[in-house]
Formats: C-alpha cells, sequence, structure tokens
C-alpha cells in the first residue's frame, strides 16, 4: 500500500511504522520485566482491543499461553541475544500460529526486551494435509476415474482460484464455483458457450492470446496483469491438455487474483495450485495429469519407508541432474549419498512416519546454493495407514535475497538520515561559532573612534575567523563526498599497512603479525587506516618514540557467522574514557585547542566500516594512548594468523 509523505523523503521510522501497522502478523514489544511496550493493529483486534489498552500491561495477561515454566524460559534466553522459532497452538486446538522471538535493542545494541510476531499458519498447515490427501488419491490405484473426477470437482469449487476448461473451440467445458463467482454468471450462462461470447472484451487480452497459443501445446504462464473485472491483478496459466499421442483436447485456464498477495505468499500456494492443476487434469487424461505435476515448479519427491523412490516431478529430476529413470525405483541413498542419513532432513523425515507434518523454513538444499520452504507430509492408504512420504521443496532464494537487500537497504537509509542529521547539527552549531566572532569584530571595528590603531587588528581576527568558518565549510563538504566507488575484491591487510606505513613515513612506527586477505574496498581502506596512523601521530606522547600494534582475531557472533575484529593501539597522550561513545561524531574533538584538526576523521572511519557492514568503536586512555576496535562482518578469505 502506497501513501504520500509530507517532504520529498519519508523518515525511516516513518517508514517502519507505515509497514509495522500494515501488517497481517500479530507483533507485541516488550521490555525485560515483560511489561508489554506497544503492540501492532493486528495484534490488537485480535485480542479485541485498542494498541494504547495493551500498552503498559503484562505480556502473559495478554498471552497467558506463554506463562508456562518451558515458554518462559525460551523468553528470558533472549536477555542473552538468543532468537526463537516454532510453530505454536494458541486460542484453539484447531488453531496453528508461526512464534517467532527476537531481542529488542537499542540504538547503542543493548537489551532492553523483546519482540515477538505470531504469524497465523493455520491455512498453511490445513493445506499441507489437504495436499496430503491429493497426493493419496492420486496414489490409489484403485479408485474410479469417476471417482477422481468427484473429488477433483469438490476440491476445485472449493478453491479461491478462478479455474475454467475450454475445448479446441474455446467453448466453456467446466467452470468452478469461484469463477462463477468473480464473473456473476451461473453456469447455464457459461457452459456450452464460446469464450468471446460470454466476455466480448477478452479478445483484445492477453487472455485470450494465452488461450490461442495453449491449443498450440506450449504452456503459457502471465504474471502481474491487469484484471479487467476486479481492476486488480492477477496471474495465470494457460495449460494444454493433452491425450497419451500428444493430441490437444483443450485448454485449463487457472487465474490467481493477487491484488491482496505477497510474492511470499504466491510461492507458498504454488504446490496447491499445481496439486489442483494435477486432479483437473485427471478428469480427461492421465497424461494431462503428469503434464501439470511436471509444470510446477516447486521440487516434489514421493517414498515409501524403505525410502525408495515413488514418485518425482520433472522438477526433481532437473535438481539431482538425473533422468526419471534413473530416480524412479531408486533409493534416496542412491541418488544424495551415504551423508543422506546424516542430514538434518533425514530426522525430520522419521517424524513424519509417526504422522507428523515437518515444515522448515529458510531451508538449504541438500544440493546446490539454493534456500526455501520444505515440507514433510505423510501419505496414508485406505485404512490410514502411513505409506509414503511427500517432500515438497519451495524455492524462495530469491525471495531471501530480496528481504536481505531491502534489510541493507533499510540500514544504509537509517544511517544516512543520522548522518544527515548530524550535518545539520554541525550547521547550525559549529558554524556559529566564527560567525559570532565576525560580527563582534566588525561591531567592535564600527565602534572604533577615528584613525584608531586597532582597527587592523579586529580586521585580522575578523578574517581568521572567516578562515576557520570557510575550513569547515569544505571539511563538512568532503565529508558528505561519497567515497571512492569500487568494487569488493580480495584485500591482503599485510600489504596494505606496509604500503600505508611507508608512505607516511612510519614504517618503523606501526607493528603487526600476520593479518588475513580480506573482501573488502582496498581505496577505502587505505583512506581509513592513513586516517587512524595520522591521529596516531599527530597524538603522540612527546617524550617517547610513537609505536602502533595491530592486530587481528577471529570473534564469535551470537548464532551468526564470525567477525574479524582488526585492533588498532597506539601510545600516544590518549583521552578522557567519558568521551569514548562521542569521539566519532562530527565535529567532537577529545582534544583540547593546542591541537590542529576540524572533528572529521573518525566520522569518516565510521563511514566507511558502515560501507563494510561494519562497526567502530574506540577507547581512549588519559596519557596511555588510544584503541580503535574495527569489526568486519565477513571473515577473511585466509584466516588471521
Amino acid at each position: 500500500m502506497q501513501q504520500s509523505a509530507p517532504g520529498p523523503l519519508i523518515s525511516a521510522t516513518d517508514f517502519s511504522e507505515l509497514i509495522l501497522e500494515n501488517m497481517v502478523e500479530r507483533i507485541i514489544a516488550f521490555d525485560c520485566n515483560f511489561k508489554v511496550l506497544q503492540v501492532n493493529q493486528a495484534f490488537a483486534r485480535w485480542m479485541g482491543s485498542s494498541v494504547d489498552d495493551a500498552a503498559g500491561r503484562s505480556l502473559f495477561e495478554l498471552l497467558p499461553e506463554l506463562d508456562t515454566p518451558a515458554r518462559r524460559a525460551v523468553l528470558e534466553q533472549l536477555w542473552t541475544g538468543a532468537a526463537h522459532f516454532s510453530n505454536e497452538r494458541y486460542r484453539s486446538e484447531e488453531g496453528f500460529f508461526e512464534w517467532r522471538a527476537n531481542p529488542l535493542r537499542n540504538h547503542g545494541g543493548t537489551i532492553i526486551g523483546g519482540l515477538c510476531l505470531l504469524r497465523d499458519i493455520t491455512p498453511v498447515m490445513k493445506q499441507f494435509n489437504e495436499i496430503g490427501k491429493l497426493r493419496t488419491a492420486l496414489h490409489e490405484k484403485d479408485v474410479l476415474l469417476e471417482s477422481r473426477a468427484r473429488i477433483a470437482e469438490a476440491i476445485l469449487d472449493h478453491t479461491h482460484d478462478y479455474i475454467a476448461v475450454l475445448d479446441t473451440g474455446l467453448v466453456y467445458r467446466a467452470v468452478n464455483k469461484a469463477f462463477l463467482k468473480y464473473a456473476g454468471k451461473t453456469s447455464e450462462e457459461m457452459i456450452g458457450r464460446q469464450v468471446l461470447e460470454v466476455f466480448p472484451w477478452l479478445e483484445t487480452s492477453v487472455f485470450y492470446t494465452g488461450m490461442q497459443e495453449a491449443l498450440t501445446g506450449k504452456p503459457v504462464e502471465y504474471k502481474n496483469i491487469p484484471f479487467s473485472l476486479s481492476g486488480g491483478y492477477a496471474n495465470a496459466y494457460f495449460i494444454p491438455l493433452t491425450f497419451g499421442d500428444g493430441l490437444v483436447y483443450g485448454v485449463m485456464l487457472m487465474t490467481q487474483d493477487i491484488t491482496e498477495l505477497v510474492q511470499r505468499r504466491q510461492e507458498q500456494e504454488a504446490a496447491a495450485n499445481a496439486m489442483r492443476g494435477q486432479l483437473q487434469a485427471v478428469v480427461r487424461h492421465r497424461s494431462a495429469l503428469r503434464s501439470v505435476f511436471d509444470a510446477s515448479r516447486d521440487v516434489i519427491l514421493v517414498f515409501n519407508r524403505e525410502y525408495i523412490v515413488q514418485e518425482a516431478n520433472q522438477r526433481f529430476m532437473e535438481y539431482v541432474g538425473r533422468s526419471r529413470d534413473e530416480v524412479l525405483g531408486r533409493s534416496v541413498y542412491d541418488i544424495y549419498g551415504p551423508g543422506f542419513r546424516d542430514s538434518d532432513i533425514f530426522q525430520q523425515l522419521e517424524q513424519c512416519w509417526t504422522g507428523e507434518v515437518v515444515v522448515s523454513d529458510n531451508y538449504r538444499f541438500l544440493q546446490g546454493e539454493a534456500r526455501g520452504r520444505v515440507s514433510l507430509m505423510p501419505l496414508h492408504d485406505e485404512q490410514g495407514t502411513i505409506t509414503n512420504v511427500m517432500v515438497v521443496a519451495e524455492d524462495h532464494t530469491e525471495l531471501l535475497q530480496k528481504n536481505e537487500e531491502l534489510a541493507r537497504v533499510n540500514r544504509e537509509l537509517a544511517e544516512r538520515n543520522q548522518e544527515l542529521d548530524s550535518v545539520l547539527y554541525a550547521a547550525s552549531h559549529d558554524l556559529r561559532a566564527p560567525v559570532r566572532k565576525i560580527r563582534y569584530f566588525l561591531s567592535a571595528l564600527g565602534a572604533l573612534a577615528p584613525g584608531s590603531k586597532t582597527g587592523p587588528e579586529l580586521l585580522e581576527k575578523a578574517g581568521r575567523a572567516a578562515e576557520r568558518m570557510e575550513s569547515l565549510v569544505n571539511s563538512l563538504a568532503d565529508f558528505q563526498k561519497n567515497l571512492p566507488q569500487e568494487s569488493r575484491s580480495p584485500t591482503d591487510l599485510d600489504t596494505l599497512l606496509r604500503t600505508e606505513a611507508t608512505r607516511l613515513g612510519l614504517a618503523g612506527n606501526i607493528h603487526w603479525t600476520s593479518l588475513p586477505e580480506i573482501r573488502a574496498y582496498p581505496a577505502q581502506l587505505r583512506l581509513l587506516f592513513e586516517e587512524l596512523f595520522t591521529n596516531a601521530l599527530k597524538f603522540r606522547q612527546p617524550d617517547r618514540p610513537l609505536r602502533v600494534q595491530v592486530s587481528a582475531e577471529e570473534v564469535p557472533r551470537g548464532n551468526g557467522p564470525s567477525m574479524l575484529l582488526l585492533a588498532v593501539t597506539d601510545n600516544g597522550s590518549g583521552f578522557d574514557p567519558a568521551c569514548n561513545d562521542r569521539v566519532c561524531d562530527l565535529f567532537f574533538r577529545a582534544h583540547d585547542a593546542g591541537f590542529s584538526g576540524n572533528g572529521l576523521g573518525l566520522p569518516l572511519c565510521r563511514k566507511i566500516m558502515h560501507a563494510h557492514q561494519g562497526s567502530i568503536s574506540v577507547a581512549g586512555r588519559k596519557g596511555e594512548g588510544t584503541t580503535v576496535c574495527l569489526h568486519f562482518p565477513c571473515i577473511s578469505v585466509t584466516a588471521a594468523g
């Protein structure tokens, strides 16, 4: 949903609140005493109250289901930085919710509470059960074709997708209830009539083009196309219906109204749409079922208790790089190798044989780099005995990458806004001092008696103040310039430090052990170390030689990947530790006016570290020196020595 902003750029906070208040998931934030800080509109509606009524109440008063020793233990783990994810039941034995709990941190990174997200996955769980029943029906060899057709008709009449079957003359032969409701017509007004007779405006639309192309035997799909009757958008699939010899006898049209759906919802529905398409095709011929099954964009695999493959779609064949003959009737161990038994999915499959449906989000596939949702569903025979397990793997790699990219852009936007705030503060504060001096000197000059000898001195002071203001403006303009544009590449820190130390004439003062090679922006790193070494030289102790020590260390980061810590320590004059948190702010100077500088060096270092998705912290010790810690999120190409 789009909303207009009052200015040219909506703030990061407004943008976050806009997303929060329009999410369908229930979200609740609470402090370390489990006191509710905020809930979103979806949570308030679910509780039958308002957002304001929820604030300040106990978390366990709002969600008594969480007030158990086990769930309290999970919530208390948030204070250690750990996150939690599980599927839970709340308020109804018929309902399932995906429960995500994460630590809530302030801008300094301190944990101040927790954030819970409850996503209603009841329809998804029911859908997986429905898919299991559909697959069971497909493998009941003794079920009559007429019975299968009735089952398919019943299922299709309960779907929200608009489905129709047309013959080679594009005459409607079957239409489901959703299509009839959408068109505002009865079955008598559509069945047996040509498509343009029912909808004349379709002649110039992609729908009519797609039907004609599908009659040539080629499946067609259109995404995000205008949906004329509703004014929204839809995905349309045109599937040729063929006999065993490949002769096309009709086309099946499946239309999804995606106006109110998000991309992830579309991906989750893909398996169900494929199954419904297969059942519709069974009405006429088994080969049509196979074509739809193979047209699914998800990886689908069915095997028995001995892990012998009973069925697999074409997408699975492409995924494992084998033909159908090399897969059907073969053991899963032969396909994936001996490591299959030691994988996480093997343990989850064992749960399926007890009757449990297992769903794993953000799952890394056994082969390749794809990630997505893997659903494991037991399939039963007529007596209710579990005979097979069906695996449906939905590739969400692109969606996850886009989400990660969106999160990165949001972080950069927040950092940019913070930087702009600092620039505005500097413009309104630091630049006023020289302006006040100029005004004072000019006022004093105007008050001098004619022939006074102090006039030139006042003019000289006013000139120096103007030069100071010009220097601040130029420094601020330089700081606002973009960093050097380049691609990340393997960067040898040993070589980079040696080059910079030699260039600055500090080769004998800077020491380090073997440093790793990392993927970074080399020009930016050179600028970073130039600032750090120049500062060390500027603030050195006059009574002892300058010494700078650089060390590298791999440090853990919770459940995420390790980080590379580079520590740069000097033996200079240092500064008051009370200034540690402010030394990277624009124009902040921890030393007295006896030292030259404009207060932009460390802010530039922070800007460079943010460009590397890293962070910087500075610790001063008055009279002893300074340590600058550089944290890089991506660990080195070669481990630190």
